[in-house]
Parts: structure tokens; sequence; C-alpha cells
């Protein structure tokens, strides 16, 4: 598959204030993104390469440029709060020869 990831963005309804989101995959949880909280307003969004829409610092960003050389799942983790919103996430990747 050989497939590199560019930038992961995540953005949600307004979850609940102690909500917590993390992107990862099966051998890292939060290869992506580490634990992003305070999700209580519309339209927050967290990236690897624009930072946070509410200012609050990017967590270390291991996974930029990350190669999966087999299919592999993305998954959010949600902790704290209930969920009960919306959750959208976005992946840019290549592939080699395409």
């Amino acid at each position: 598959i050989n497939a590199t990831i560019h930038d992961v963005i995540i953005k949600a309804d307004a979850l609940a204030g102690s909500s917590t989101l993390i992107v990862g995959d099966a051998d890292d949880t939060d290869r992506f993104l580490g634990i992003v909280g305070t999700w209580n307003a519309a339209g927050q969004t967290q990236s690897m390469l624009a930072g946070s829409s509410t200012g609050a610092p990017v967590s270390a960003v291991t996974g930029l440029g990350h190669r999966y050389t087999s299919e592999t799942d993305i998954i959010v983790t949600t902790g704290g709060a209930t969920i009960n919103n919306t959750i959208f996430l976005w992946v840019f990747y290549t592939v080699d020869g395409y």
C-alpha cells in the first residue's frame, strides 16, 4: 500500500466540556493527535499541521510523515464525558505510484 500521512484533521460538534479525543492506530493510539480536550464549542478543529482552532498548543506530532505498508485503521478514541454529537475526521495521504 505504501501510504504516507501528511495531515490528520479532526472537527467536532459541541461535545461535553470534559470530553477528550485521541487519533492514532492500533500500534500507537495517539500517533497523530494526542489527548485533545474541552470540545465544548461547535466547530472546534485540531490539525497536525495547522494546530488548534482554539489556539491551544498542539501536542507532539509524531505521526507526520508516517508511512503505512499495509492496510491500517485510523482510530479516534473518546474519553471523559459521554459523547453524543458528530465527530468529523479527514486524513490527507499519498500512495506511491498514484
